[in-house]
């Protein structure tokens, strides 16, 4: 994983060959640090960098879901135990941060879909269970006020089998996690479920309905709902967002070259 802050300074964090969760900094203009480990062991990994140069790397162990908090060149201070661990060997966690430090964190159980924020002060809320019932991973956006979306595939009955489904969960700032929300239609088998959020309050998600291998991307203005979904045919690469501006990137199919689709948002 790699994250930039405002004034061109990078950081990344990979799991190494030992296990171990390692990181290194690159400071603008100059040339990467030396390796330093803040985890003997870990799994699950991601990273949230804000524009300020704040940091939050998360990961999961056998017993737990961890947090460490710090900065882009600065280090990092003491992990802290957040919830639940995530799936093991091959789990999700997955943490957005923005500019005030606020942060939202969500991750799968294997049996249920959880969260936490964290509060501008830097410290953790207890984990919420947004879902039972989880399909894959899940991701979390967060804006400039500390508003949040959570969104991931709950399984559902389908006549003899299942099949998953997309739901959102919301949470204002300052608030609760509200009951899930479905964003996919009956009938869907929806995987790779993504959210975004900018500053001002503009929410894009996406997911893929694996049957018929179409993207569905649906945007929420500041202050705003979900309007109706723009559809791609094809498998969903990536989603990200500025202010103002969305980009997807797909490919037709399959195997097929990636292609992008950017939209205006504000």
């Amino acid at each position: 994983m790699i994250g930039i802050d405002g004034s061109g300074n990078a950081i990344a964090a990979w799991v190494a060959a030992n296990g171990a969760i390692d990181t290194a900094s690159l400071p603008a203009g100059g040339t990467w640090t030396a390796v330093t480990t803040v985890a003997a062991r870990g799994q699950a990994l991601n990273l949230a960098v804000n524009s300020t140069g704040a940091a939050i790397i998360t990961w999961g162990t056998r017993s737990a879901t961890v947090a460490d908090s710090g900065t882009v060149l600065g280090g990092f201070a003491t992990p802290a135990t957040v919830g639940f661990a995530p799936s093991y060997p091959i789990g999700h966690t997955h943490v957005a941060l923005n500019a005030s430090g606020q942060a939202a964190l969500v991750w799968t159980t294997g049996v249920a879909n959880l969260a936490a924020t964290r509060s501008a002060a830097g410290t953790w809320s207890t984990q919420t269970q947004l879902s039972a019932n989880p399909d894959g991973p899940v991701d979390v956006a967060i804006d400039g006020a500390g508003d949040a979306i959570a969104v991931f595939e709950q399984l559902q009955a389908a006549g003899s089998s299942y099949t998953a489904a997309a739901y959102t969960s919301k949470r204002p700032a300052g608030g609760t996690w509200a009951p899930p929300a479905p964003l996919s239609v009956p009938g869907d088998a929806t995987v790779d479920s993504r959210a975004v959020a900018d500053t001002a309050g503009t929410f894009v998600v996406a997911w893929q309905d694996r049957t018929t291998q179409t993207l569905n991307v649906l945007t929420s203005p500041p202050g705003g709902e979900f309007g109706p979904a723009a559809t791609f045919p094809g498998v969903l690469g990536n989603l990200k967002i500025a202010p103002g501006h969305a980009v997807l990137t797909f490919a037709a199919c399959c195997n097929a070259p990636m292609m992008a689709s950017s939209e205006q948002v504000n």
